[in-house]
Parts: structure tokens; sequence; C-alpha cells
């Protein structure tokens, strides 16, 4: 709970006697019953054009709902209602800020506020005349009126606890109500007044308008210039937020009752307005840079500052420690700490402020200035409040004191005029004469000479008084000279007294004005720093992207320079087994010629000796023919007719080529140089004598390792005529053409078996 919201309500002029009666009694009598703080507005705490007395109530929840109980029994007598079940009428009022949250959105929260109490509410159009504040006005029972009065300040505290509405919300301040109707700017500076003296201060035993206790709060001198802020703006702005009068007193005013570096504030008037002044002081306080004070001293009488006290303050506010700490030995007073968080701390200085109230109200501890004189009824001493016999000790104490001196007075010239001689009876001869002189700052005495006596002792005396007289001059002239020098002094010390001060002001005030640029240019220095640092990290990063880079380039470079060199050994070794496969080949050729020439070397003689071997020049060269399917019917009848008369020679012709074989293949692999160059060589066979007949006997094995040649078939190709495949045959041309030769052999034997078999 922030602060407890108190409960306001009107009462017509003329019914104010009847519910307070004589001097109060009543609510005092209420206020002892319930326990809560009843006050009723004088003339200078109501608006002029209002005619109503506003009946403030303080205290706990339940303690304001027992006393609005009892005040509104008594007007319900007032009004003739006897019967506890008629109707009576009622008005409250509360800030016009509150107005729209207690109304709600559509009305949902009046409806909730009134639901189960049976009362009836009007809420005025325009607020109270000469106040900020909206009148509600109930009517019901006495239960159910007080039900809604409590169901709405409800809404309202809960508005407070949440920061929404301050104390100074729940008082009526001329200057802010006038200025608030005339401009709605806002409210000026307050004047804190005393009451008249002959207001009644102790009507219900309310502490509201007790102005002789104060709230004094123990800081120190930097949290104390931050309370005045620039040129005393923040102390202005918090009497004016709250009401109530701040007073920082000086270190040399407080005496020997704080340490050195210490401040002692005052807050000073009505008890709701102590208590808001507490409350913004101590959050004012929290609110410094870099963190304001942990803990709370109070200077608190010394009759609350005992343990069982302590212990209840503790234990009502969460999370707080109160304990009393030392201090310099005062009569009445000591110092309390309190440590805990800003809202509790608030509270519990608040509950101190309101016992300290009851103390003094009670007769338990009594208010003092500074110089310990009693304070008593609105400001002026208040010596009455003592016991009898407190004053009669004291009186026969003040008895009991010797006189004082008398005054002291300066010796002027005129003191030491002739004045009538004092004779008086001269002692017995033989006794030495003397001169009685006045004492210091007394008229001057004429000594009257004896019978006798003569001139030259006459002489003697004025020469020995005029010297006195001289000493008593001088010495005179030595202490005004000594005071003069002193009270130069003192005035010297004063005055540079006076110029530090005014230059620690005019420092402080250029401090203060030196303060934003200062802030500024560390803003500024902070923000270049920050980008500095920004541009370095930002270079840095870049130069790492580039190292990166750099070095994924230098590794891209030596994987490919790796790549690019593996490549070049495979390509090398590469070489080197081509190399050696020729070389072998070559060996392999080699050896095989040598053993075809030691086979054929029997045969050397079958070799014909002339040109008959060789094949005419002429020869014309015979065209492939059509495919079988690609002729018309009539030429494939025929061919088949023909078919069976060229077998016989088909089968003869094959037998010849084979028995000629060898000699082709040995004339073939004699030849020149030339046959042994490498080269390729395209042949087309038919598919099915590729593969039913060449393939499956094993000729092509044959052939490609007897000649020393490679034979590929060739895939499907558009381009070739229909069921037809090529053959390409790699390797030197003498062995490509003997492997033509035996391909054409291994054709004709096949189409010999096949037209035997057919």
């Amino acid at each position: 709970m922030n602060f407890p919201v108190p409960w306001r309500c009107l009462l017509p002029h003329e019914v104010v006697d009847f519910v307070t009666y004589e001097s109060n009694a009543i609510l005092r009598e209420l206020s002892n019953r319930t326990g809560a703080l009843i006050d009723v507005s004088g003339v200078q705490d109501t608006p002029n054009r209002l005619s109503d007395r506003i009946v403030t109530i303080s205290g706990q929840a339940d303690q304001k709902e027992r006393a609005c109980l009892g005040i509104v029994e008594k007007l319900r007598k007032l009004q003739d209602l006897q019967d506890p079940q008629e109707i009576g009428f009622f008005v409250i009022i509360v800030p016009a800020t509150a107005v729209p949250v207690v109304v709600g959105a559509k009305g949902a929260t009046i409806s909730e506020v009134l639901a189960g109490t049976g009362a009836e509410l009007s809420i005025g159009k325009e607020n109270v005349m000469g106040m900020t504040d909206t009148p509600i006005g109930l009517e019901g029972t006495a239960a159910q009126v007080v039900a809604a009065v409590s169901n709405i300040h409800k809404v309202i505290q809960d508005m407070a606890d949440r920061g929404r509405l301050l104390p100074a919300d729940f008082k009526y301040r001329p200057d802010r109500a006038a200025a608030a109707l005339a401009s709605c700017a806002g409210a000026h500076l307050p004047e804190v007044s005393l009451p008249h003296k002959d207001h009644d201060v102790f009507g219900g035993m309310d502490p509201t308008q007790n102005f002789r206790t104060k709230a004094k709060v123990v800081v120190d001198t930097q949290t104390a210039g931050w309370l005045i802020g620039k040129g005393g703006r923040t102390i202005r702005e918090m009497q004016e937020n709250s009401g109530a009068f701040l007073h920082v007193l000086r270190e040399e005013e407080c005496g020997a009752m704080l340490q050195p570096g210490e401040r002692l504030i005052e807050i000073c008037g009505r008890y709701e307005r102590k208590l808001e002044g507490l409350q913004i002081v101590l959050r004012t306080a929290d609110s410094m840079p870099g963190g304001g004070p942990r803990e709370t001293r109070l200077l608190v009488p010394a009759v609350l500052v005992e343990p069982s006290v302590m212990e209840e303050v503790a234990a009502a506010y969460p999370g707080i420690v109160v304990e009393k700490i030392p201090g310099p030995a005062l009569e009445d007073e000591a110092f309390v700490l309190i440590a805990g968080p800003i809202s509790s701390r608030v509270q519990a200085a608040q509950d101190y402020m309101a016992r300290t109230d009851r103390a003094h109200m009670s007769g338990l501890a009594v208010a003092k200035s500074l110089d310990g004189e009693v304070i008593g009824r609105d400001g002026r001493a208040r010596r009455e409040i003592r016991e009898a016999g407190d004053v009669a000790r004291q009186a026969a104490e003040d008895s009991r004191r010797p006189p004082p001196p008398p005054p002291r007075r300066q010796v002027f010239d005129e003191d030491l005029a002739p004045k009538p001689a004092l004779w008086e009876p001269l002692p017995a001869m033989g006794e030495t004469w003397q001169a009685f002189f006045a004492q210091e700052k007394s008229p001057a005495v004429r000594v009257q000479m004896p019978p006798g006596a003569t001139e030259e002792s006459e002489q003697r005396l004025k020469e020995e008084r005029r010297q006195q007289e001289e000493r008593r001059r001088q010495e005179e002239r030595q202490r005004e000279e000594e005071r003069e020098r002193e009270r130069s002094k003192q005035r010297d010390q004063e005055e540079e007294l006076r110029r530090r001060r005014r230059e620690e002001e005019e420092l402080r005030q250029r401090q203060e004005e030196l303060r934003p640029q200062q802030q500024q240019q560390q803003q500024e220095q902070q923000q270049q720093h920050l980008q500095q640092q920004q541009g370095e990290e930002e270079e840095l990063r870049r130069r790492r992207r580039e190292e990166e880079e750099l070095r994924q380039q230098q590794q891209q470079q030596q994987h490919q320079e790796q790549h690019q060199m593996e490549e070049l050994r495979q390509q090398q070794q590469q070489q080197q087994q081509q190399q050696q496969q020729q070389q072998q080949q070559q060996q392999q050729q080699q050896q095989q010629q040598q053993q075809q020439q030691e086979e054929l070397r029997p045969q050397e003689e079958l070799r014909p000796k002339d040109d008959s071997f060789r094949l005419p020049e002429e020869t014309p060269i015979v065209q492939p023919t059509r495919r079988w399917n690609n002729r018309p019917p009539e030429q494939q009848e025929a061919a088949q007719t023909a078919s069976s008369i060229d077998r016989q020679a088909l089968m003869e012709a094959a037998a010849s080529a084979a028995a000629n074989a060898p000699r082709v293949e040995v004339m073939l692999m004699s030849s020149s140089t030339l046959g042994q160059a490498r080269g390729q060589l395209l042949v087309l066979l038919p598919e099915r004598l590729l593969f039913e007949g060449l393939a499956q006997s094993g000729l092509l094995q044959d052939v490609s390792r007897r000649c020393q040649v490679q034979i590929d078939i060739v895939a499907e190709s558009p381009m070739l005529p229909p069921s037809t495949r090529q053959l390409v045959l790699s390797g030197s041309l003498a062995g490509n053409a003997a492997a033509a030769y035996w391909l054409q052999i291994g054709a004709a034997r096949w189409a010999a078996a096949e037209c035997e078999q057919s």
C-alpha cells in the first residue's frame, strides 16, 4: 500500500454542531472507539463558496469503515430516520481524476461496486464549488451506504497504490483549486500557515492539525544538495507537490546533534502533508543518479525507539530492518535507522510520523525547538503542558541560582570630573593613610587629606592618582584595542566565511550549469569512443576477411598446383605405362613375327616365285549390294532360287579362303614398315552374323589375339543400315587388314554352314 487514502464526506453547516457536540466531544469519543482519525474542516480549510463542512477520516480500512458508520448513524438521527431500514442520503467527495476509473467502461466498475450493497448512487455533473473534487450521493440504509463507500474507496486505494493518486489529491488547497479553476495550469507554491489560535487542534484526537511535531530526516550533504536542487528548484517543487514546508538545516544550526557532513531536513505542516512530504523526500532521494541511499535515518522521540516499537514497525512492513543507531546524547530524541526497499521505507517512516503525533498528543513526548524551548499550541511556547510538579521544581531551581552580575559599562572622561568629597572616619594615629578609589566604571572619589598634612604629600597623592588613572586609561585603551581587533578579526572571519560560501555557491552553480555540458561532452566522447571501437572492430573484421580470403586463395592455388602436379604425374605415369605397353606390344609383335617367320619358314618354298600371286591391277572393286530386305519381292524370290545353286560354290570358296589364309597373313605381316603404323579400320557386318556366328563361336577373341588388334562393337546408330553393326579394328595397318580378312573368312564359313543346314 502506497499510502492509506482518507475518506471524505460533506456535512451541512447547520448539523456540524450536532455531530461534533461541544469541543468535538462526539468525534473524540468516536475516534477513540474506532481508532480512526477524524477531522472537521474549519473556515480556512473550506472553500468560501461551499456552505458545507468537509469531514476527513484517516486510518486503516476497518477503522475508517467503523468511523463512517458512526457519522452516518448520527446523520440518520438528525434526519429523523428511526427505522434502520429507512432510506437515508449521504454525500462523499472523491478526486475528479478518479471518477472515470470508479465508473469504468460503460459503468462496469460502478456496477461491481454497488453489487450486493443495495445502495443507489448518483455522481455530480460538476465538481464541488471551489474544489477539484466530485460529489457522489449515496441512498440506502446505514449499512448499505457504508458498504458502498468502502467499495468505492477500494477502487481509489488501488489507484493510489499504482501511483495514479497522491496524498495532495485528497486535501483542499486554495491555491491549487483556484489555479485549476482559472487556467487548469497546475498549482503554485503553497503557503503553509498555522491555524487560528482559537481553533481546536485536539478535536477528535486529530493529528492532522498538529503543527508542533516535525518529521526529521538525516541525510548526507550530497543527498541534501540533490534535494535542494539548482537554485532551490527541487525543494520548491517538493513543497508544491506535498503542501508541506521543507527546511534544510545548516550544520551550525544543528550543533553537536549530527556528525560532520550530515544535514537535517525538517518537514512541517498538517498531518497528511507531512506524510506526503516524507514520501516525496525519500523517493526524490532514491532517484539520485547512481542510486540513492539504501537506508533512511530519522530523528524521533526517545519513547519510539523501544525494542517493542521497532519490532512492531519492522513486522508491519515487509523487507525492512528497524534499529536504533548510536549518536550524540539527546534528552528526548534518538536516531532510528530503517533499511529495506524504498516503498517499505516510506511506509515505515510515515508510521513513525503518525506515532510521533500520537505520542505528542498523549503527552508521552514533547516537541522542542533546536534551542530546547518547548513548542506549544499554534507554534507558541507552551509550558503549561508540563506537570505542576515539574514547573514547581523548575521554579525552585531558578530561585536557588545566584543572581546575575550587574551590567558592566565603560568609563568616560566625565566620570573623572571632580565630585563632592566623601569624608569618612580616619583610622587611629600611626596607621597608614589610604586612598579609596571606586571600582572600574564607577565615579572617581576625592580623598580628604588629614589635618597637618603637608602640601608635598598632597602633591604626591595627586601624582599617584594621576599615574594610576593614566595606567587605567592605558589598560582600557589596550582592552578596547584588543576588543576592536577581536571584532575586526571576527568580521574578517565572517566575511571570509561569507566569501567562501559565495564562492562555493557560485562554484556549485557553475558546476550545475556545466553539468549538462559535461554530461553532453561525456556522451559525445562515449559516442566517439564507441564509434572508434566500432570502426576498429569493422577494420579488424575486414582485415580478417581479407586474410581469410587470401588464405583461401592460397589454399586453392596450392590445391590447384597439387592437382596439376598430380595430373601431370598421372599423365607421366600413363605415358610411361603407354610407352611400356607399346614396348611390350612391339616386343610381342616382334616375338610373334619371329614365331610366324619360324612357322612359315618351311612354307617359303610354297610361296610363288613370280607375280602370279598378285591380284590383277584392273580387278574391279565390287560395291556392296543393298540389304536383302530392301530388294523387290521378285528379286528376293530369284535370289532364294539362285541361293540353292550357289551353295556349293560358296562352301568351296570358304574352304579355299581358309586354306590360303596363312599365306595371306604372312604376306601382310611381312610387308613394309608402313604396315606397322597404328590406325583404325571400320568393318560393317550383319547383326545376326556378328552375334550368332562370330561372337558365339569365339572368333572375335581369336582374331583379336592373333592379329594384335582391339575390336570394338559400335552401338546402333541411325546412320547405319538396319540390322547392321559396325566393328572398329584398332592396331597396326597390317594387323587390321589381317583381322578384317579373318573376319571375312569367318563370315564365309558361317554362311556356308547356314547354307548346308538349310
